[in-house]
């Protein structure tokens, strides 16, 4: 991310910001810079591959349980990208194929795993105990908010519902994982 290095250096040398910040400034726009074109991707593929909404769908439910679970995170940019693409693709051909008692076993397995492994350390994103115990109860109403939105759409937009399940799951795939490997 050389690009974004030289706007940084440019900034100093217009005194927009300090030298001493140059490596957190280069750190923070090339995080946000990849997070931007990751999602750009992720949304292309599943968007021209399953259509919007049910990408949407799937993303957004996934982003929302996330946020709080932690779980597995990759250790490289490339293969972050390689593992959500690979599961926003098993989630939403899986949701394209599923039926209501599925996606209900699913779903309760799922909220099980998200309920007794999460939050969750690893060796990329550590919490502190304070930290872990605040964030139970924002995890647990995330997957209450999930959980009936899911109910709420499942006799007039199953597929939606389908997809919430289905990102639900990649997140307790991703907290297993990280369980068996931290």
């Amino acid at each position: 991310m050389g690009f974004i290095k030289c706007i940084i250096e440019k900034s100093i040398d217009i005194q927009l910001i300090d030298a001493d910040l140059l490596e957190w400034y280069v750190y923070g726009i090339t995080k946000r810079f990849l997070e931007f074109f990751t999602w750009t991707i992720i949304l292309l593929f599943g968007t021209l591959c399953f259509g919007f909404c049910q990408t949407i769908a799937f993303g957004g439910a996934f982003c929302f349980i996330r946020k709080f679970t932690n779980g597995y995170h990759a250790s490289t940019w490339y293969y972050c990208l390689l593992i959500s693409l690979s599961l926003e693709f098993a989630g939403l051909c899986l949701a394209s194929h599923l039926l209501f008692f599925h996606s209900l076993i699913l779903l309760i397995f799922s909220d099980i795993i998200i309920i007794f492994l999460s939050p969750c350390n690893n060796l990329y994103m550590h919490f502190s105990d304070d930290e872990l115990h605040a964030l139970r109860p924002k995890i647990l109403f995330r997957l209450a908010i999930l959980n009936s939105i899911y109910l709420l759409g499942i006799t007039s937009y199953p597929i939606f519902s389908y997809s919430i399940v289905t990102a639900l799951s990649a997140d307790a795939i991703l907290l297993l994982i990280a369980h068996v490997t931290y």
